[in-house]
């Protein structure tokens, strides 16, 4: 709220439906406390700022997932759409504008939006909340696109300069980057993530190189090919960056070309 922002997502009440111990009667927060803590924070939200608000529902969950997985069980937690459904309802009755992923999502909710513990999401289910989102604020992802506000550009003192070297230097050195990897060790480090059996969908088993390494592991290919496809894993995603800062950033930030530029000026500009 310090921060005068222009709009507010409110996404949570999951855990207000949660429940504990093998025959659970009731939920950690009852309804009528679930209803007045929103409303509490709508009251502050209208007092206190400008912003506009946008009020994001529990998603339904995997009730057999959650009453299975080793973790959660253990200490007796439990989710049961039921009670969610209530947190939900409270939050549409609001009447201010909402996205109820309970409804949308429906019951059960896709298989592979939720992690094998059932209840939180994968990388799908994030791209799909993201998605219900940008729908529910009722502008176009184009507008989003497009929009430039927001940061920390209007309180420093801010010395952009975007370079954008030839793309076939610049994949050369994405081929020497992976090869330099493979050379400095990538292989024993994949494999001991690997070891440790973490969930597939959780941000480091998505590196650059994760699944190309564990491809070669695995004996699924040689490692000719492990470095080939780890090579053009990591040009796909400098060509992302490449494409997102010719597009993105403010049209006065300059855009130096090729070695076209003084590196020493360039440097020099940030310790003014």
């Amino acid at each position: 709220i310090a921060k005068n922002p222009d709009w507010i997502v409110f996404f949570l009440g999951v855990n207000d439906a949660r429940t504990q111990g093998p025959a659970p009667s009731k939920t950690l927060v009852d309804r009528e406390e679930t209803a007045r803590n929103l409303a509490e924070l709508r009251k502050r939200v209208s007092r206190e700022t400008k912003a506009k608000c946008l009020w994001v529902t529990p998603p339904p969950v995997l009730e057999e997932r959650v009453s299975t997985h080793w973790g959660l069980s253990r200490f007796g937690v439990r989710f049961r759409n039921e009670d969610i459904a209530l947190v939900a309802e409270s939050i549409v009755a609001l009447d201010e504008p909402a996205i109820d992923l309970f409804a949308r999502l429906g019951l059960p909710p896709p298989d592979d939006l939720l992690m094998e513990d059932g209840l939180h999401f994968t990388l799908e289910g994030q791209k799909r909340i993201a998605l219900e989102v940008v729908r529910g604020t009722g502008r176009a992802l184009a507008d989003w696109q497009a929009e430039r506000s927001g940061g920390i550009g209007d309180a420093v003192s801010l010395h952009p300069a975007i370079l954008l070297p030839e793309r076939a230097w610049l994949y050369e050195r994405c081929d020497r980057r992976f090869a330099a990897m493979l050379e400095a060790g990538a292989v024993a480090e994949v494999a001991a993530l690997l070891a440790r059996g973490l969930d597939p969908d959780l941000p480091v088993m998505r590196a650059i190189g994760v699944a190309e390494i564990a491809g070669l592991l695995r004996a699924e290919h040689t490692l000719e090919i492990a470095r080939e496809r780890g090579a053009q894993a990591t040009r796909n995603y400098a060509k992302r960056q490449y494409t997102w800062l010719r597009h993105q950033p403010p049209a006065d930030w300059p855009k130096l070309v090729s070695g076209d530029y003084d590196p020493r000026a360039l440097f020099e500009t940030l310790f003014r």
